[in-house]
């Protein structure tokens, strides 16, 4: 038979371990495909959102593509918390530009909002914004 405190020590680790899940599990998962990794973190406030409609600057480079998707678990999903995501991913990866490709709707497949994009490093943009010229 086990002793008290080995019962009681694994029954804090089981506590422990359910809560990591559970509140890990509450927010969507970022997933990321680099292509390269050439320049370092930026940060979130420079990065331009393009949506579809948007022209896209002809001198960015696809530096990697980002999606922040259900976790079958999450509850977390609002529009804004999921672009706040794939902008804080893009700024990680050294990208000053997302292109989003596609945005679901929450569904009867999920009840948080849905994105891909493309994340992009423009070295003209850089250096407007440095200089001061361009605005977001």
């Amino acid at each position: 038979m086990l002793k008290k405190e080995e019962l009681t020590m694994k029954r804090h680790l089981f506590v422990n371990l359910l809560l990591v899940f559970l509140l890990t599990s509450c927010n969507p998962r970022v997933v990321t495909d680099m292509l390269t990794n050439e320049w370092p973190a930026t940060s979130p406030d420079s990065v331009h959102v393009f949506h579809k409609t948007d022209v896209v600057p002809q001198n960015s480079q696809t530096i990697g593509k980002v999606k922040v998707v259900d976790t079958g678990f999450s509850t977390k999903g609002s529009f804004d918390l999921v672009m706040t995501l794939a902008i804080n991913a893009t700024a990680e990866h050294g990208g000053n530009g997302l292109m989003v490709d596609e945005h679901r709707w929450p569904d009867g497949r999920s009840t948080i909002h849905r994105v891909w994009g493309t994340m992009t490093w423009n070295w003209r943009r850089t250096s407007l914004m440095a200089s001061g010229m361009w605005a977001c």
